[in-house]
């Protein structure tokens, strides 16, 4: 919704929801990067607050942004405007009780009267001074004061008080203020080496690895930053790593190792996410995540399929805010925004040298299938490999030597697992842990291949290839070639719940038999001139899904009517190479550009690319599977994706649409769709 005549409409809505994981599988996180060049004033936002109207306030060395989470509102010292804001450099931001927005900077105090959206300045000193305001009760403005200490202004009274006649604030241009109360009554505050702790109510203050003659406890350090946690322990950022500081105890512990090849470094910033764990900016040495109760690291990559760091950035400021979103300075290239948890892909791809059991024979994956132990058999280009879910392992690997062809992978009712291949099948021998190959051609080099398998109701296994199909009897291990359809290329074998089987040719038609004792009848010749690379049956509502280069066909089997949806529809590609349906009649297709996901109700598309936590987008034929506990799989030239449809659930909700103008605020009750990504990769679209 656009904002019109000076007003801005603003409607946020987020789902929080997870994955199932194990040790080995890291959270997908969704990860935008906004610079100057998405609007923002300044690339170093030194100062973050998300307000309690859904506003993202950023203070930078030229002046104050506002994000709404699509464009930024810049706010700057203006000589021609007297109620605009005073001071470019920004010190801290702070919200009232009253929902005002106090920002400190060289010139002192400037509130933001969101009735007026205009600033007025309170100067605490006649000498310019900068002020770094921190806490809001519910009458005074908590701040430090260049020169003065800790001090409070009161709002009805408009006066001043010292709170306490120490405080830190340097010179530097690029100052980032850490002082904090903390709900047991104290105020933190960095100080040229080591930190302070202020008792309030006693007025006492406790100086920590500093080098006075104050210093309560312990060697001196160099604190860039802290935050104080739920039980009352400071996590200090240092420039020898990480260290755990109980104060009540006076005991602490140094962490500087994130594994056993490399240091943490200097610690420019932390925070604690919604979860606990806490969140480390480094200075260029990347963004990490270390676990409180486990006391492990882990590192956040640029972008949650790739093995790209954070390694060129510093990071002055980690912000966790009311949503459970991290926002990060990476200095000096702007803000980073991560969404933990959103993305609701997991993945198994690109190659990590320090986990060889997550590691693809070969990115490329041409066939998937689950074996009766919950086990992932995945064909690449490179060899089968067989991926254990819980473990998030490859667990076995084989046919990774010669010239094999794994273009289908099937699991029949007896539990067996065949494997389609140049001239035949194979057998997979549980015992043996090898395969045994039958061949329907004697053809040594032969070129064709099986490229789909389906175990028809007398338990005979049809094989599609390049040249017709073929039937193999199990129990006599003899083949049989089927004299219908001898010159197509069978593309794709389904069987309905009716007993209808359907064979799509390429680039063909799609064509409908009944197995009979005396030959087989054809019920359906249709749908031509598409490729048919899936089939997959609603039985609730009696509908094929069709998965064709044109797009998704929608066939009704009874009345015979067929609907196409493509890209006019929504869709982020035409070209259908699998499909999956969830169990709300959903369907999820994988394209040459990315995943989409169909609401047939509605006719609402949702489309999911890199930001979304895809490993790739361009996906292959074959490679897709629904599991027996509804995950859902989809292969691509550069990987594994997996997820649950049940996690892109739609929200029926009655959001609060807050008219940013002479305070005017409205209920507007409206039934709406939302997603559970608020990202780039989600669109909607309505039925033509």
């Amino acid at each position: 919704m656009k904002p019109t005549l000076g007003l801005r409409v603003v409607v946020t809505v987020i789902l929080l929801f997870s994955l199932r994981s194990t040790s080995l599988i890291a959270q997908p996180m969704q990860i935008q990067h906004l610079t100057v060049r998405d609007g923002l004033s300044q690339s170093s936002p030194y100062h973050m607050l998300k307000d309690s109207r859904g506003f993202l306030w950023l203070g930078t060395q030229d002046g104050v942004n506002r994000f709404d989470g699509h464009r930024f509102r810049v706010f700057k010292p203006d000589v021609h405007d007297p109620h605009s804001l005073k001071g470019a450099n920004v010190a801290g931001i702070v919200e009232d009780k009253q929902g005002n927005i106090w920002v400190g900077t060289e010139e002192g105090l400037n509130r933001y009267d969101r009735a007026t959206d205009r600033f007025s300045l309170y100067r605490p000193s006649p000498q310019k001074r900068r002020t770094s305001p921190f806490y809001a009760s519910e009458d005074e403005l908590w701040f430090s004061s260049e020169g003065q200490g800790l001090m409070a202004y009161n709002f009805k009274t408009r006066r001043l008080r010292r709170i306490g006649n120490y405080a830190y604030i340097n010179r530097d241009f690029d100052f980032v203020d850490w002082t904090t109360y903390t709900a047991f009554g104290d105020v933190w505050i960095r100080s040229p080496k080591g930190l302070v702790r202020f008792d309030v109510k006693s007025r006492k203050y406790h100086y920590y690895f500093t080098n006075t003659v104050q210093n309560e406890y312990g060697e001196v350090l160099n604190v860039y930053s802290f935050v104080i946690d739920k039980d009352d322990i400071a996590w200090l950022g240092t420039d020898r790593g990480l260290v755990r500081f109980d104060h009540r105890r006076k005991k602490h512990k140094l962490y500087t190792w994130v594994s056993e090849e490399k240091k943490l470094g200097v610690v420019f910033s932390l925070t604690t996410d919604h979860n606990g764990q806490l969140w480390l900016g480094t200075q260029r040495n990347g963004l990490w995540i270390f676990d409180k109760k486990k006391y492990t690291f882990r590192e956040v990559h640029y972008r949650a399929n790739t093995s790209e760091s954070f390694e060129n950035y510093e990071f002055y400021r980690v912000y966790t805010d009311n949503a459970g979103i991290i926002w990060a300075n990476s200095d000096p290239d702007g803000l980073v925004k991560i969404v933990p948890n959103a993305s609701m892909f997991g993945y198994v791809g690109q190659p990590d040298p320090t986990q060889p059991a997550r590691n693809l024979s070969d990115l490329s994956i041409r066939s998937i299938e689950e074996d009766n132990r919950g086990r992932i058999w995945l064909g690449t280009e490179g060899g089968l490999d067989i991926f254990n879910r819980e473990k998030g392992i490859i667990e076995e690997r084989y046919l990774t030597q010669g010239d094999n062809i794994l273009k289908y992978i099937y699991r029949d009712s007896r539990q067996r697992m065949w494997v389609g291949t140049y001239g035949g099948i194979m057998l997979f021998d549980k015992t043996k842990k090898e395969f045994e190959t039958f061949n329907y051609q004697n053809e040594p080099g032969t070129r064709v291949y099986t490229r789909n398998i389906l175990e028809l109701s007398d338990h005979r296994l049809l094989l599609g290839t390049q040249q017709g199909m073929w039937l193999f009897d199990p129990t006599e291990l003899s083949f049989e070639r089927v004299p219908y359809l001898t010159d197509q290329n069978i593309f794709v074998t389904f069987l309905d719940q009716s007993g209808t089987l359907w064979l799509g040719s390429y680039f063909d038609r799609l064509y409908g038999f009944e197995i009979q004792k005396d030959g087989w009848k054809k019920t359906f010749d249709g749908v031509k001139n598409y490729n048919v690379n899936a089939i997959r049956e609603d039985t609730t509502r009696k509908v094929l899904w069709i998965a064709t280069e044109k797009g998704l066909l929608e066939y009704h089997k009874y009345t015979r009517k067929y609907r196409l949806y493509d890209e006019q529809d929504g869709l982020a590609n035409s070209y259908i190479y699998g499909l999956v349906i969830a169990p709300d009649g959903g369907v999820f297709v994988s394209t040459n550009h990315g995943i989409s996901s169909l609401d047939p109700a509605t006719g609402q598309v949702r489309n999911f690319d890199l930001s979304d936590g895809l490993q790739g987008l361009e996906f292959n034929g074959n490679a897709f599977l629904k599991t027996t506990s509804g995950e859902c799989y989809f292969g691509d030239v550069k990987g594994l994706n997996y997820f649950y449809p049940k996690q892109f659930q739609t929200l029926f909700y009655q959001p609060f649409i807050r008219i940013m103008g002479r305070a005017l605020i409205m209920r507007w009750r409206k039934r709406a769709w939302a997603s559970a990504m608020s990202g780039r990769g989600w669109r909607c679209w309505k039925r033509r």
